[in-house]
């Protein structure tokens, strides 16, 4: 029996095999292929990207879904099949990439009015530019980011929020504003405790370390290193076990550990040399390690962590020099060049190569890449139930004129009421310039009156109730008019009342959970 894409989608989310889950999602794909069903081929490729998380099948699953959409693109695609490359890149470090699909999803974003695209590719902008050091400006991003998926929270969830939470964090720690610093990972801390968040916890209990490291408060920052490493251990996320190597080992040399300080720092060493990857943060180490073996008079050891560090340096700079065109040389490589040929001389039996290098500013690392499964077929269900409701309207049913509303006299309050109906039947409140104060006044009675007999029978406030009704009107004329849909979302805004598209897609999102664009695109597609 060939199952439909529905009881496909509930096999892939039923199962907690991953082969199992993947060979379900192959066979929606090649159902929608049978039968020359683009939207569905779409959604199969979207499925496989994430199930399959392999670089190369990421990559091939969401270019596949750009080369299929960029001819008639959407609030959707190509702009978030765009967004998944770019966090793709940004795992393989390839930030050059990355940050070109970063601003292509950003582009979609805008053009489309697809918000959600627009801050998530913005966050991922933030982070590269909190890689290369450009702090203060990737705080503007992250500031909106947070305000966003703050108040979409509901909707989303909390990981974009406590993705967002953590960028502004260390974007403060590097600009070595720690007070704030302090305050984000604290703000993360608890709500990754409250929802039981292990990864975003430990990150921010990392971040917290660093920043009383940098407070010099030593055994407070060894602590919450100390707490944070065995999650790291035990989830092999190296990039933050080699930040963590790092600074315990700072540590130990603070605490007059040398030699454990040591073991530390070539734990940093091994990673970096097993993974090809380093973070900019825990560079420090081949610092420290040079100076050791150099007080201790081991030229041989010392150059070869000084020859290291100009390694490290130079796969740092390979991505990052292309996000930042005026980026400049915060580690002092001339120095790091005099003293490697001090040592070549002192060591003549030893040839060794030097290739000249731009070093990099630090950054914290992106914890960038969840995205949502199936945001596309959520939106498509409300669009429907929005279009059911249009066709089958329910007639409204307002609180009946009641002795109980002791606020407003019984005889306004009917006069009040019957000059509301014929507001709402003349559909005037698609003027723009009504208030509550003109519209006391048209009725002849006061603000106060008019006001609370509002939220007594229509339940609302008096803006709440205005924009409901412009909403609704506006629902049922791009529903019902074709020409109407043709309109602006601007022009749109203004016809109905409202002084800007901005105001009218958040308040029919509000209401709808979709934006007018896309519930316009959508009937248009039914035409």
């Amino acid at each position: 029996m060939t199952l439909s894409y529905d009881e496909l989608l509930i096999n892939i989310n039923d199962s907690w095999i991953d082969s199992v889950r993947i060979s379900y999602g192959e066979a929606y794909l090649k159902k929608a292929r049978l039968n020359k069903d683009t939207l569905n081929i779409v959604t199969g490729y979207e499925i496989l990207s994430i199930l399959n998380t392999g670089k190369h099948a990421s990559l091939f699953f969401n270019d596949s879904i750009v080369m299929l959409t960029a001819k008639k693109p959407d609030a959707f695609n190509p702009g978030n099949a765009h967004l998944r490359i770019g966090s793709q890149y940004y795992l393989e470090r390839s930030f050059k990439k990355a940050l070109d699909h970063y601003l292509k999803a950003n582009e979609y974003g805008n053009n489309f009015d697809n918000l959600e695209l627009v801050y998530d590719s913005s966050h991922g902008i933030g982070v590269l530019k909190n890689r290369i050091g450009d702090y203060r400006e990737s705080i503007d991003i992250h500031l909106d980011n947070i305000t966003f998926y703050r108040n979409n929270i509901n909707n989303l969830g909390n990981k974009y929020y406590l993705n967002s939470l953590f960028s502004i964090a260390t974007a403060y720690t590097g600009l070595m504003k720690l007070d704030s610093a302090y305050y984000y990972n604290h703000l993360g801390i608890n709500l990754s405790l409250a929802e039981k968040h292990d990864e975003m916890m430990n990150l921010f209990r990392l971040n917290q370390g660093v920043v009383e490291f940098l407070k010099k408060n030593y055994t407070v920052s060894k602590d919450s290193i100390e707490k944070s490493l065995p999650y790291f251990i035990e989830n092999n996320e190296k990039r933050d076990l080699a930040i963590c190597y790092y600074y315990l080992g700072e540590l130990a040399f603070q605490d007059k550990k040398p030699a454990v300080g040591i073991q530390y720092l070539k734990k940093v060493d091994t990673i970096f040399t097993e993974t090809k990857d380093i973070h900019p943060e825990a560079r420090g180490a081949y610092l420290l390690l040079k100076d050791y073996y150099k007080k201790l008079g081991d030229s041989k050891t010392q150059l070869l962590y000084l020859e290291k560090l100009i390694h490290v340096d130079s796969v740092l700079n390979a991505n990052q020099v292309y996000l930042s065109k005026h980026i400049t040389h915060k580690y002092d490589t001339p120095k790091l060049i005099e003293d490697k040929e001090i040592l070549i001389d002192s060591l003549r039996n030893e040839k060794l190569r030097l290739n000249q290098i731009f070093t990099i500013i630090t950054a914290v690392a992106l914890v960038f890449i969840g995205f949502i499964v199936n945001k596309e077929r959520r939106l498509k269900k409300k669009f429907q139930k929005l279009l059911d409701e249009q066709k089958n309207p329910k007639k409204i049913k307002h609180k009946q004129l009641s002795n109980s509303n002791q606020e407003v006299p019984e005889k306004i309050a009917t006069e009040i009421l019957k000059n509301l109906e014929h507001f709402e039947e003349n559909h005037h409140y698609t003027n723009g310039e009504i208030s509550l104060n003109s519209l006391a006044k048209k009725f002849k009675t006061n603000t106060n009156y008019l006001s609370k007999t509002i939220k007594y029978y229509r339940s609302k406030s008096f803006t709440t109730y205005i924009n409901e009704l412009r909403v609704d009107f506006a629902t049922k004329k791009i529903t019902e008019d074709k020409l109407f849909r043709k309109f602006t979302i601007n022009a749109i805004a203004r016809e109905v009342g409202f002084k800007s598209a901005e105001t009218f897609s958040k308040f029919f999102h509000k209401k709808h959970g979709i934006y007018p664009s896309y519930f316009m695109k959508q009937l248009n597609k039914l035409d």
